[in-house]
């Protein structure tokens, strides 16, 4: 199930940056994505070790530039997302690769798949409610409530550890 998962992440992620190119008349900066997207696809079908921390950044990157060449916004954060999921997924997969296929491997899958699915769709329309949504607000109740969420996002992570320790 992960590794559906995962393929359809990268596939996802390098159609919308190609595509995004294409339509931005960058036929080789949309070769590239494609080009790189198709060898992490190959090296995960392949189950080979992939360099999955520099394929997110490559794609990070060239979501940043797509966004500074106006490719829409919603584009950009469905491939952002498209880009966490995949990283994610790489990393989850060549960390439990060496594992036996077992009950508790694929329960580790789903609880995370599952977990994933929740952050990445939470994430995803609280990304875009700047898109639809534009009000004035003060600098300093900026900070107020970015410290509210740093503050929500630690309790959070330490939440996830513990339940983490508690399992094993």
């Amino acid at each position: 199930m992960t590794k559906k998962v995962l393929f359809g992440s990268i596939i996802l992620t390098t159609a919308l940056l190609a595509f995004a190119n294409v339509a931005l008349k960058d036929y080789l900066t949309a070769a590239l994505a494609f080009a790189v997207g198709s060898i992490w696809l190959i090296l995960n079908m392949n189950n080979k070790e992939t360099p999955h921390s520099l394929f997110f950044l490559f794609f990070i990157g060239l979501a940043i530039v797509g966004s500074l060449r106006d490719i829409p916004t919603p584009i950009m954060l469905l491939a952002v997302s498209a880009i966490l999921i995949a990283w994610d997924l790489s990393q989850l997969q060549a960390r439990i690769s060496t594992e036996e296929e077992n009950a508790a491997k694929t329960l580790l899958e789903v609880k995370h798949l599952q977990k994933l699915a929740i952050t990445a769709s939470v994430g995803f329309l609280v990304a875009l409610i700047p898109v639809f949504v534009q009000f004035q607000i003060s600098f300093v109740i900026l900070l107020i409530i970015i410290l509210a969420i740093m503050l929500a996002l630690r309790k959070s992570i330490l939440y996830l550890r513990n339940e983490k320790k508690s399992s094993t």
